[in-house]
């Protein structure tokens, strides 16, 4: 028998390639029209749209995961029309959770088991590591339901996660789970400091990938498509250098497009 495979899709605006829908489903979900919103259905009626499976996954859970990361940090040059945000975001159960785990400054994680079960040891760190776009976390699987390890020590110290909000690292690393680097702080907020974090309001954007390389990427806009050229600074040496050859490359392109009269400004 085939297992179903979850997925996380894209729809992109056919006339410029712009996203404007994340989703997750499974089967022929992402060619559904039924249970669209409104500003969905303009946007589909008024110019059409593409389809693109971004990332399949075995389990519900894992594809719910990654729905809440690009829907809460999606590229600065995605539009969204999703309407809810934020409800994508597992309920966490304070019950639940503190009879499994503990929270543990001396832990790499955050969090510790306090019972035995399969292959869960009391006393052993919990959690593994949980790779995004922008970051690296901690993530445990409890109960067949998969959680951020930092929302889980919020929970625990706090005894509640109103769903609307952020755990946010004060000092931008995933991985510190103590409880005095966390702090709640709303979706917009949250936004706004992924994006001034990365981009400089100049065309360029600064980018930190999983693996801790560092690339700088000129931006600029030609026949309705977003085009980009990376400069990565471990093949160029440092990161003054590698932000200035994006700043000249894409003041080279400005001036091409110019020249051949679109009429381009100099905003990213």
């Amino acid at each position: 028998m085939q297992t179903t495979k979850f997925y996380v899709y894209l729809h992109k605006r056919k006339d410029n390639g712009v996203v404007f829908y994340v989703g997750k489903g499974t089967e022929r979900r992402l060619k559904r029209t039924s249970s669209r919103n409104k500003a969905w259905k303009e946007i589909v009626n008024s110019v059409g749209y593409d389809i693109e499976i971004l990332h399949t996954f075995d389990s519900e859970v894992e594809a719910l995961a990654k729905e809440h990361e690009l829907l809460n940090k999606p590229k600065p040059e995605w539009c969204l029309v999703n309407k809810r945000k934020t409800n994508s975001v597992l309920e966490i159960d304070y019950n639940e959770v503190n009879e499994w785990l503990e929270y543990s400054p001396e832990s790499a994680t955050g969090l510790r088991w306090k019972k035995a079960k399969r292959s869960v040891i009391p006393g052993k760190d919990a959690g593994s590591i949980f790779r995004t776009s922008s970051n690296l976390y901690y993530s445990t699987r409890l109960n067949d339901k998969l959680y951020l390890n930092h929302r889980l020590v919020y929970v625990l110290c706090h005894g509640h996660i109103d769903s609307s909000l952020v755990v946010h690292h004060k000092d931008k690393n995933g991985q510190n789970n103590l409880i005095e680097n966390l702090e709640l702080i709303t979706q917009a907020e949250n936004s706004r400091d992924t994006i001034k974090q990365h981009r400089e309001g100049n065309g360029v954007t600064r980018r930190v990938k999983p693996s801790g390389a560092v690339d700088y990427v000129a931006n600029w806009m030609e026949d309705g498509q977003n085009h980009r050229k990376c400069f990565l600074v471990k093949k160029i040496g440092s990161e003054e250098e590698a932000r200035q050859l994006a700043l000249d490359y894409r003041a080279k392109k400005i001036k091409e497009l110019s020249d051949k009269g679109y009429g381009y400004s100099n905003n990213p």
